[in-house]
């Protein structure tokens, strides 16, 4: 079952990837793409971020590159404006709380 995260960002079809991810003055912007269409990207703009984990577990250094597989990205609310935010991808895994994000228009 697709959580409150993935259905914004992707629906609860299809494998996808992390194609780019910036983070910048308390803004992380995250893009992600299908598999099956890498060039088919949604841009999520996260604000006032704070990470508060980062797991990096690949077996060689190759798995850092992009994109990165999502095996996971969850999302629990903290409280009315903030939520955690759990993505896990093949090799590096990032833990941190936000506002919901927006998405971007390229």
């Amino acid at each position: 079952m697709a959580t409150p995260i993935e259905m914004f960002l992707y629906g609860s079809g299809g494998v996808h990837a992390v194609v780019e991810i910036v983070l910048a003055d308390g803004r992380l912007v995250v893009s992600v793409a299908p598999w099956e269409s890498l060039a088919d990207v949604k841009v999520a703009e996260f604000t006032e971020v704070k990470i508060t984990f980062i797991e990096v577990n690949g077996d060689s250094p190759d798995d850092l590159n992009l994109p990165w597989d999502i095996i996971g990205f969850d999302s629990y609310r903290l409280s009315e404006s903030h939520w955690k935010f759990v993505l896990h991808c093949n090799g590096i895994g990032f833990v941190f709380q936000a506002r919901w994000p927006q998405l971007l228009t390229l």
